[in-house]
């Protein structure tokens, strides 16, 4: 919904999206027995075929095991990313509610269900939150965000999520926070589903002993009404068509392990444009591609992994009335290195190197290329068996010349409260740089070369409460200074203009509870979201909110299995007072009131024990925007929908 993909896409409208709530209920507790088993030089973990990882950065919690030597975890478990597990039996609505309603996070959509979708932390954009994939950077270096509407979702098994700015993720890009996509199993099954708007997805997959393979389409026509002052219109040339493969092999040579996985998904999209200026002849499309290969070698006191990853993001805008056309793609070639390593039973380090070489060609803005890499270490101490203190460094360069420095450090204290009973809280601190986009050192349109590099130093705690595996409260409390923040002003169509806002500063507390009933017959999941931020720059706009960020979110979640093998899925949010339009004054009346949404779905899955496949039918009423307003006046958002999910699995 932008001229062109170097147009970085600012954060505005919110995303409206649907799930079963259904996530792990106790992370604090896996992750607490994950560190156990790494101090005995053993971890649990799973099968990467079984699971679609190979080996995350993020770690892993509660999942089918086996036990192998040495550790599998890329990331101190002290920093507690949030795990949320989506079903493999989720549609694509309800994958999209657990990514996109995260603790702390805000996601937005650009008006119908194909369209540019976002996701961003902390105050930050979407910019300053690294999108991975099963540990995988794949940010734009054009415009430093991700459209997840590019994406198939419902192939996403596991979401980890670090509310916070983490230095060790994401190659600098995560001045805010983290998110890593981890695919689900590979699985031999089908889904079909239809629904309002002309949706019709469907998707087949194959899955052996060491490879799978699955193909998958999804379209909206995108068609909707909208109220113009007194007027009600038909709302046409909204549609979005996604086709996407995926594919997975592995083989086992002695202590090492490869791997290799393919995606490539193409995503059309008709761009409508804003009502006032209509686009009817606009159009977008997006291709994008990853090819990753890697080899993990164990043995009784660490781990090594060698990555080759591929990456190529192409997106090409048309739109004959306007005179538009623009083609851009970035090529990405990667190669990452890390050695895990256990010391003793108190002293536990990560080593990292990674090198990247990123090449911009674009239509309208010439061709950029450069040279990122980062070396990291990672140093876990723990003391009396109930702290743990971990430190990090990690140096950054772009094109070998430059040289940046980030750092954090986390101390973590583990309460004896004595069974079942667990309480951990922690204080975590960091100063970061984050490596600049293309689009933030060549913005040809404005003439406005070389913005500053931005800053941010954040410090923070948080504190985890659970009961077995029944209950687990969180509570977050981050506090971030940012220095020269880059802000992409939106403009009609999606475009921007970019400034500098050179000092800012952002105080986030988040609160999370997930409450599961024995057996999983009850499942309850609320968060909310208080995120106060200011503009610290001498002038107009001193100490006024910036610009797009909610003032507080909430969400509430409600999973009930009733009799007939039938579940029950209920989920509410709420977002409040974020700006809806630019004012170079922040003007008060640009705040919106608070949009509120539901959704509910019904579920039946029918389990015979004749048969080797699960058979599950889903009906739902879903929301496909989460905005009941328009972000630029004259985008509209389509409402509610209803759709029916067919699903067949493997067990």
């Amino acid at each position: 919904m932008y001229f062109s993909s170097f147009h970085s896409a600012p954060d505005h409208c919110l995303g409206r999206f649907v799930f079963r709530a259904k996530a792990a209920a106790a992370g604090l507790l896996g992750a607490l027995s994950l560190l156990s088993g790494q101090i005995a030089g053993t971890v649990v973990v799973a099968d990467s075929l079984t699971t679609g990882d190979s080996a995350p950065i993020i770690p892993s919690y509660r999942l089918p095991a086996v036990t192998v030597t040495a550790s599998r975890i890329d990331l101190a478990p002290l920093l507690d990313p949030m795990l949320r597990q989506v079903p493999s039996l989720a549609t694509t609505a309800e994958a999209r509610w657990i990514a996109t309603h995260l603790p702390g996070s805000f996601a937005v959509a650009y008006g119908g269900p194909g369209t540019l979708q976002t996701i961003s932390t902390g105050g930050g954009s979407s910019a300053h939150t690294a999108i991975l994939f099963d540990g995988i950077p794949i940010n734009s270096p054009q415009n430093g965000s991700f459209d997840l509407s590019t994406l198939p979702i419902s192939r996403i098994g596991r979401i980890e999520y670090l509310p916070h700015g983490g230095t060790s993720v994401g190659s600098g890009t995560a001045l805010s926070g983290a998110v890593n996509l981890v695919p689900r199993k590979m699985s031999t099954g089908a889904t079909f589903a239809t629904g309002d708007y002309g949706l019709r997805r469907s998707e087949i997959s194959f899955a052996g002993d060491h490879a799978g393979l699955a193909l998958g389409s999804q379209i909206y026509d995108g068609n909707f009404s909208y109220a113009d002052g007194d007027s009600t219109l038909d709302r046409e040339n909204n549609s979005g068509d996604l086709q996407f493969l995926q594919g997975r092999a592995e083989r086992k040579a002695g202590a090492t392990d490869f791997v290799a996985s393919i995606w490539v998904t193409q995503s059309k999209k008709r761009v409508a444009g804003s009502t006032r200026f209509p686009s009817p002849r606009a159009s977008q499309t997006d291709l994008w591609s990853l090819l990753s290969l890697s080899a993990d070698r164990s043995g009784n006191q660490s781990r090594q992994r060698w990555q080759l990853y591929w990456q190529n993001q192409n997106n090409t805008y048309s739109d004959p009335d306007w005179d538009i056309h623009s083609d851009h793609t970035t090529r990405i070639a990667g190669l990452r290195y890390s050695l895990h390593r256990l010391w003793s039973s108190a002293l536990t380090t990560l080593s990292q190197i990674s090198l990247r070489r990123e090449l911009l060609t674009g239509s309208d803005t010439g061709d950029h290329e450069r040279t990122p890499a980062t070396l990291l270490q990672q140093i876990e101490v723990r003391v009396l068996k109930q702290f743990r203190l971990m430190a990090s460094g990690r140096v950054m360069t772009l094109d070998l010349a430059d040289w940046w420095t980030n750092s954090e450090a986390a101390l973590s204290w583990k309460m004896p409260l004595g069974e079942p009973w667990s309480f951990d809280v922690a204080v975590i601190t960091a100063a970061q740089l984050r490596q600049p986009t293309f689009n933030d050192l060549y913005w040809i349109p404005y003439n406005n070369p070389h913005l500053l590099p931005e800053r941010s130093t954040m410090a923070g705690a948080r504190a985890t409460l659970a009961y077995a595996q029944i209950l687990t409260a969180r509570i977050d409390q981050y506090t971030t200074n940012y220095e020269d923040l880059i802000a992409w002003v939106p403009g009609s169509g999606g475009g921007g203009a970019p400034e500098n806002i050179h000092v800012a500063w952002a105080e986030q507390s988040t609160f999370s509870l997930d409450l599961h009933s024995p057996g999983d017959r009850l499942s309850l999941l609320v968060s909310g979201t208080i995120l106060e931020t200011a503009n610290r720059d001498e002038g107009a706009n001193q100490d006024k909110r910036l610009l797009y960020k909610p003032q507080e979110t909430s969400s509430v979640a409600l999973s009930v299995l009733l009799p007939g093998d039938l579940t029950w899925v209920v989920q509410a949010s709420a977002r409040s007072s974020y700006i809806a339009r630019y004012k170079s004054d922040y003007e008060e009346a640009a705040i919106q009131p608070a949009a509120e949404i539901w959704n509910s779905y019904l579920s039946w899955l029918l389990s015979p024990p004749a048969m080797a496949y699960d058979f599950n039918m889903t009906l739902g009423v879903a929301n496909l925007t989460d905005v009941t307003h328009a972000f630029i006046p004259g985008y509209p958002e389509p409402g509610r929908a209803v759709t029916l999910t067919v699903q067949l699995q493997k067990r």
